[in-house]
């Protein structure tokens, strides 16, 4: 978990929270990855990716199970990590990925 104890804003911030859950509303092209970041029932945030045009999640688990968030980047896009497009790159404790190519992201309170 992360040891500040203040809720992430950025990818950066993601390291050591655990990843709880991945949804696609399917009709808005939003992904939504449900992250817990600290104890209790606040403890918890979202990453918000919009105009997702592509979602890759595996769930094998090459190093052993875990919901550890070990690194999040933003790959490649516009001139900032928040415009022009890209894809998020959610990388686990366990070995696998997660990666959503969309228009934007937002890390914020759930």
């Amino acid at each position: 978990m992360n040891d500040n104890r203040k809720p992430p804003t950025t990818l950066h911030d993601l390291h050591d929270t655990s990843l709880l859950s991945v949804q696609v509303d399917w009709t808005t092209g939003t992904a939504r990855l449900a992250i817990r970041w600290g104890p209790g029932p606040g403890g918890i945030c979202a990453l918000v990716c919009d105009d997702a045009t592509q979602i890759e999640a595996s769930r094998a688990a090459p190093w052993g199970p875990s919901q550890s968030i070990n690194t999040a980047s933003w790959v490649y896009g516009g001139s900032d990590e928040n415009s022009g497009g890209g894809m998020v790159k959610i990388a686990l404790q366990s070995g696998d990925v997660v990666r959503v190519t969309c228009g934007r992201y937002a890390v914020a309170a759930d």
